[in-house]
């Protein structure tokens, strides 16, 4: 045998050593075994799901059926996993896939009922009025009651008293929720809404005054904090810039802390 017939033997057994390996990594799985992850029964509601994934591979899902008033949390095996928010796609859940079975789980609270997001407690809801969010938060609403057709005040147990007052704007017949945190010391930047939705629009002013988002299905909210309070108000229909910015503008003359 001549060294060049020798050469391509060798090439030849080397090639098919190779498509052995390739059909055999394509039957087994390449970078590991697979591995089933149980949504329990919530597995439609993350729009890529798969029903198991390779040991060590980087799982990105997005959660989108994010309701307002609600509070969002994620558990892989009984622990908590962080997660992020996109405008389009929803929450975004990460984690490393491990060498065995896994369990995810999203629960969900009415913000407005069962839980405080900020302490983790208990938080039942209560009646209040204006003169009990004056007394717990100093702030007075120096606006006529009158103007606040169907008005009911909540007080939202935590460790900061949370109040939150629907009321229809006799001005234009509009409904909105107002909610007043104080103090705020320990949440700097706090969406104090409790909704999550895909915003649309935008404004937010150079100096920061305020954020206001709104979409085209009419919901929107605006953020504002002063040096006590985190303050938001927040429309579930007809929702639009004028009419947000304008009940904020209302409002933050109105809600006032006398020295």
């Amino acid at each position: 045998m001549s060294v060049c017939e020798n050469i391509r033997m060798k090439i030849g057994t080397l090639g098919l050593v190779l498509l052995g390996c390739l059909l055999l990594a394509g039957l087994t799985g390449c970078g590991g075994n697979r591995y089933q992850v149980d949504y329990g029964g919530q597995k439609d509601c993350y729009t890529n799901a798969k029903d198991s994934y390779r040991a060590g591979t980087t799982v990105t899902l997005y959660f989108d059926l994010v309701a307002t008033d609600t509070d969002y949390s994620f558990l892989l095996d009984g622990e908590s996993i962080k997660y992020t928010y996109d405008d389009k796609k929803g929450f975004v859940i990460q984690f490393t896939m491990p060498d065995h079975d896994v369990k995810l789980e999203c629960n969900s609270v009415n913000s407005m009922a069962a839980v405080d997001s900020w302490t983790g407690m208990g938080n039942p809801l209560a009646e209040s009025d204006l003169a009990g969010l004056e007394e717990e938060t100093g702030y007075v609403l120096d606006l006529p009651e009158e103007e606040f057709l169907d008005l009911t005040v909540t007080r939202i147990n935590g460790e900061s008293p949370l109040f939150s007052l629907d009321f229809v704007w006799s001005g234009d017949g509009k409904a909105y929720t107002f909610r007043l945190l104080c103090p705020q010391e320990e949440l700097e930047d706090a969406d104090i809404s409790g909704m999550y939705y895909a915003w649309t629009g935008e404004e937010i002013p150079e100096d920061g005054s305020y954020e206001a988002y709104w979409n085209e299905d009419g919901v929107g909210i605006c953020l504002w904090q002063d040096a006590r309070a985190a303050f938001s108000i927040s429309m579930t229909e007809s929702a639009e810039r004028d009419a947000l910015v304008n009940m904020r503008e209302l409002l933050s003359g109105a809600c006032v802390y006398p020295e």
